[in-house]
C-alpha cells in the first residue's frame, strides 16, 4: 500500500508542476514534435501538426482523467505537496513529467499503430528526442522568468 500512496503523490505532484511551472512544457513539445517529425519522418506541415497536437492532448488528457478523475474524485485523495522534495527540484520536476508524458505518447502510439503505418522505432526515437528537447527548454524558461522562486 505505501507503494501505491508514494506513486499516487508523485503522479499529483507532477500533475500540480505540470499546470503551474511547468504549464510550458506541453505547447514547447508540440512545436519541437512537429519538427522532428517533419525532419526524420519526411510527413507534410499538416500531418505533422495534426499528429503532435493529437499526441499531446492524449497525454494530457489521460494524465489529467487519471489524477483528477480517479485520484482526487473517486479515491477522494489528500495530498500536501509541501512534504516532498521532489517538487521543489525543477529539474527533476521537468523530468519526471517530460517521462509520464513520454509514456503516455508511446502508448497513444501504440494504440494508433494500426492505422498509422509507420517506422515504430524511428516515431518512439522521435518522441523520447522531442521529450528530453522539451524538458531541457522548459526548464530553461522556468529559471529565466522564476530564477529566485527555487
Amino acid at each position: 500500500m505505501d507503494f501505491l500512496t508514494a506513486l499516487g503523490d508523485f503522479l499529483l505532484s507532477e500533475w500540480l508542476w505540470g499546470i503551474t511551472y511547468g504549464w510550458l512544457y506541453i505547447p514547447i513539445n508540440i512545436v519541437i514534435m512537429t519538427f522532428f517529425l517533419r525532419r526524420l519522418l519526411h510527413m507534410s506541415r499538416f500531418r505533422a501538426i495534426m499528429l503532435a497536437i493529437t499526441t499531446n492532448g492524449f497525454s494530457l488528457l489521460v494524465y489529467s482523467g487519471i489524477v483528477v478523475g480517479v485520484f482526487m474524485h473517486i479515491l477522494q485523495w489528500w495530498y500536501v505537496p509541501q512534504q516532498y522534495e521532489i517538487v521543489t527540484i525543477p529539474f527533476r520536476a521537468n523530468l519526471f513529467l517530460g517521462l509520464v508524458h513520454f509514456v503516455l505518447q508511446v502508448c497513444f502510439f501504440i494504440l494508433i499503430h494500426k492505422t498509422y503505418r509507420v517506422n515504430m522505432r524511428r516515431l518512439f526515437s522521435i518522441v523520447l528526442m522531442s521529450n528530453i528537447t522539451s524538458v531541457l527548454i522548459s526548464y530553461a524558461y522556468i529559471l529565466w522568468v522564476a530564477p529566485n522562486n527555487f
